[in-house]
């Protein structure tokens, strides 16, 4: 083996063990703060035949650093998920592992710390687990999603999610390493035996992940590239039909479903159809979710962004929108020049500056607390008084427009108006004006 690989190698193994070491180094038999009290036995036996019992003491700030040191060097999606979250998997690892720790002792000296008291053997069977264990080398789920405003007409299938129709589920899942007996792909949830009546479904969205938490947020950024396929005028249009909500989650050691939970999309009155022409900028998205770099992961957090501003109402919406445009300016000062310049570099269309910093002025005067409602800013008065326009509308067009341009650099194009044939129908006899685009800063959808 080469040299570079077994520095690599050796690198990746000593940051394993500072982390044993560092979780070690915070725990003791006791104190004043306990961590956790369990039953434990060699690693894997099943709890009910667990019979030694052991409690662990915490000094909070130094597990705390322990936890940020595996945070930065374990497994990337740690970085999506709180540290509250990473307390417990971490302190689920350690009552897990225990057996190592304890190495056939009932009781350990009091006063010292886990890491005084573990010998070289033990630390390495911790290292090595620790290093097979879902915070340095996590094995993914899949989440599934039924959708009701996405209608899948060509399936699309990348490494990180898949949107599919039933015929074509169980493939989908054993292409994410899940074998599903018992499958029942056209309904919610998607096997037998579960409380509450299934529901017909025909569209899935499958996020493969390590963790539930990151599904959601995947799926977020999944929904709100779609939601950018829909012209402005029907994607805030909300209607009374019947939307699915849910989702389950499949891993190695069964499934879990929440079927009451919220759709994944509001009640619009169009469908989005997912195409052949979709399945480009779909696998500029999927190439994003490798990423660790910063700027790609931006991109991905100002689509999670369009996404919350799909379900909000215009009040709402606009400060939704302005993160969005931050996320992907990602300025670390200066943030409205900044945003003009990027803005004015990234729309292929003539905009007036003048126009565009007053709407910017108002952006900073609600993200900064000047005007706790936008409504309430004399910048929103005066943007209507001198473009007879909405700014929120105008806001949405170039976040929008931005989101296409940047993140999918123009592989992303909305779908036509569903209702275009309607649309010219009224205009013709007189009941729609001939310029629908009215006066905003830029071209509508």
């Amino acid at each position: 083996m080469p040299d570079s690989a077994n520095e690599g190698m050796d690198s990746r193994e000593q940051e394993v063990t500072e982390a044993i070491v560092r979780i070690l180094e915070a725990l003791y038999p006791d104190g004043d703060q306990r961590l956790s009290s369990f039953l434990y036995g060699i690693p894997g036996t099943p709890l009910p035949l667990r019979r030694l019992g052991a409690e662990v003491f915490v000094r909070e700030h130094l597990y705390i650093e322990a936890l940020l040191f595996v945070r930065q060097h374990g497994a990337p999606f740690l970085k999506d998920i709180s540290m509250d979250d990473l307390w417990s998997m971490t302190t689920s690892f350690v009552t897990e592992h225990y057996a190592y720790i304890a190495e056939g002792r009932l009781r350990l000296a009091p006063g010292l710390s886990l890491a005084q008291q573990v010998s070289p053997a033990g630390v390495a069977a911790l290292a090595r687990s620790l290093a097979h264990s879902v915070l340095f080398s996590p094995k993914n789920d899949v989440t599934l999603y039924p959708l009701s405003v996405v209608k899948v007409r060509v399936p699309f299938l990348s490494r990180h999610f898949a949107l599919v129709v039933p015929d074509g589920l169980a493939d989908t899942l054993g292409s994410f390493g899940r074998q599903v007996l018992g499958l029942l792909p056209a309904q919610f949830p998607p096997f037998g035996g579960l409380l509450g009546t299934p529901e017909p479904t025909a569209n899935w969205l499958c996020v493969s992940t390590p963790a539930p938490l990151v599904a959601h947020k995947h799926a977020r950024a999944i929904l709100g590239a779609l939601a950018l396929t829909t012209i402005r005028r029907e994607r805030y249009l909300q209607t009374g039909r019947s939307v699915q909500g849910g989702h389950c989650t499949i891993s190695a050691k069964g499934y879990s479903c929440s079927p009451g939970a919220d759709p994944m999309t509001p009640r619009m009155p169009s469908d989005i159809h997912v195409s052949q022409l979709d399945h480009s900028w779909l696998g500029t998205l999927s190439a994003l979710f490798d990423s660790t770099e910063r700027a790609q992961r931006s991109k991905v957090r100002a689509l999670e962004y369009f996404y919350r501003a799909w379900f909000d109402d215009p009040r709402e919406r606009f400060p939704t929108m302005c993160m969005a445009l931050d996320s992907l300016v990602a300025a670390k000062s200066h943030h409205t020049g900044a945003a003009v310049e990027f803005i004015l570099a990234t729309v292929d269309e003539p905009i007036d500056e003048d126009r565009l910093r007053l709407l910017l002025k108002l952006r900073g005067a609600v993200m900064h607390g000047a005007a706790p409602d936008v409504y309430e800013s004399e910048h929103y008065e005066a943007y209507y008084s001198k473009y007879s326009e909405s700014p929120i509308c105008d806001l949405d067009l170039l976040v929008a427009r931005c989101l296409r341009q940047s993140v999918f650099g123009g592989q992303l194009i909305a779908h036509p108006d569903p209702h275009a044939a309607l649309v010219k129908q009224q205009q013709a006899l007189g009941r729609l004006p001939r310029n629908l685009r009215g006066r905003s800063i830029i071209a509508d959808d």
